[in-house]
């Protein structure tokens, strides 16, 4: 072989090299098949909405039309069983399961959108949605979600109450889990403008930022508090309600307005409000501190604390008929050209065989304003009224006038607070869950000048 055909042969050879690189750096290869169609091809899903659904959700969910839970990346027309279940069960009275049959569309997907209504017949507690194909066994999945309809852990779940004390959960109780605020809305009406039957319990969480300011009505009255009626059984326990600044200002006459409730049938224990709650004229309604009329009903273990403005006005009840109040206090500033009671004015009481008394409570007058100033005292009555049924004991009041010979009147906080933490309240209420330490219900504030507290503040 020539020199020459050797020199050539190499050249040809660097040269069929040199292509093959450009080649593979211009045209990359391609994957093959079956890996395309794997990125393509997504498996099956099976979820719920949100991880939650708390009592605003339902409440809203029920309003419209929104899904619930969705199927994606199943067989394309296809029929699948489905069962919805809780690990707490059905509620009393709800007998039935809850399944059935649903068909994929041409993308292989299925949303429900009416389950929402389905939730609401179940326990709080953890949801399991399961779907299954006969056809596809590798399309059995299960998805899961926490329903807590009943653990109030904003103001939306608080709201829904209202909507919920109108169906299937009228004696429902409800638990506040954390502090909420209202955002800066101002209500026309009550947060819950219907009759509570059931049980909340705020477990000493905050409720702040609540704002009501009915529009004025000329021939109506508007009845304004954080609920409107508290029915006979239902109870409310362990509420701290902190308004906003502007607080409850309601200006029609002939109205009732208060902290907490309207009209009280139930039992309240170990409440708190603070603000101001006021009438527009003071020469028209009647305000409570935390209750403005109580009818067969009981109060314990709660306070007041802000500004009363109003024709009839008092630090607890506004006005009440057959109620026992015990262990509670007043720390208000109040305005009346009427009635001014530090813990409540009272009507008519016709029936001796039921019990009406104010066991140790205390009232403390910040200011006094107003035509009804020269008669403030702790408990307000007309003359035309029957004392002789209303039991009082063992009560304290720094106001102008001494109603009976049970109030013991003080001048300054100082001397409150140097007898108070002595005070024993003797057997508690039967209906009382939490009971003071030593059934001593008051503690003396560190800084005498200060009002004492009472023992779970």
């Amino acid at each position: 072989m020539t020199l020459r055909y050797l020199l050539l042969l190499c050249i040809c050879l660097l040269a069929g090299v040199t292509c093959k690189v450009e080649d593979s750096k211009s045209k990359p290869s391609k994957p093959a098949a079956h890996k395309v169609l794997a990125t393509l091809v997504q498996a099956p899903s099976l979820s719920f909405s949100q991880p939650r659904y708390g009592g605003g959700d339902l409440a809203y969910m029920a309003d419209h039309d929104d899904t619930v839970a969705i199927f994606l990346h199943g067989t394309p027309f296809t029929t699948y069983t489905f069962h919805l279940s809780s690990s707490a069960g059905l509620k009393s009275g709800v007998d039935a399961t809850f399944g059935g049959t649903f068909t994929t569309d041409a993308a292989g997907a299925y949303a429900w959108k009416q389950l929402s209504l389905l939730l609401l017949a179940y326990r709080d507690g953890l949801l399991t949605l399961r779907i299954a194909s006969s056809i596809h066994p590798a399309d059995t999945l299960s998805a899961t979600s926490l329903k807590e309809q009943f653990l109030v852990k904003n103001y939306r779940d608080f709201l829904a109450i209202g909507q919920e004390q109108q169906e299937m959960d009228s004696n429902a109780t409800f638990v506040q889990e954390n502090d909420f605020a209202f955002p800066d809305t101002i209500f026309r009406d009550s947060p819950i403008p219907v009759k509570f039957s059931g049980t909340y319990n705020g477990q000493g969480h905050l409720i702040s930022n609540l704002t009501i300011a009915p529009e004025y009505t000329a021939k109506a009255s508007t009845d304004v508090a954080l609920f409107d009626t508290l029915g006979e059984g239902a109870v409310l326990k362990n509420v701290c309600l902190v308004l906003s600044s502007q607080g409850i200002q309601n200006p029609n006459p002939s109205s009732y307005t208060a902290g907490l409730v309207t009209m009280h049938y139930g039992t309240i224990m170990n409440c708190s409000v603070k603000g101001n709650i006021v009438f527009t004229d003071p020469n028209t309604g009647i305000a409570g501190g935390l209750v403005a009329e109580a009818k067969h009903a009981h109060i314990v273990g709660s306070s007041f604390t802000g500004r009363l403005e109003g024709n009839k006005i008092a630090g607890i009840v506004g006005d009440m008929l057959y109620t026992d109040v015990n262990m509670c206090y007043a720390n208000f500033a109040a305005k009346s050209d009427g009635m001014i009671a530090g813990i409540l004015n009272f009507t008519y009481l016709a029936d001796a065989t039921i019990p009406t008394s104010i066991s140790n409570c205390y009232v403390h007058f910040t200011t006094i304003e107003g035509a009804g100033a020269a008669n403030a005292g702790a408990i307000a009555t007309d003359e035309i009224q029957n004392r002789i049924m209303l039991s009082v004991s063992n009560c304290y009041s720094n106001g102008p006038v001494k109603r009976d010979d049970s109030t013991i009147h003080y001048q300054q906080l100082s001397e409150l607070n140097a007898v108070i933490a002595a005070v024993q309240a003797g057997h508690p209420p039967h209906y009382m869950t939490a009971t003071p330490p030593h059934n001593k219900p008051f503690k003396a504030a560190r800084n005498a000048t200060q009002p004492p507290l009472l023992w779970w503040q």
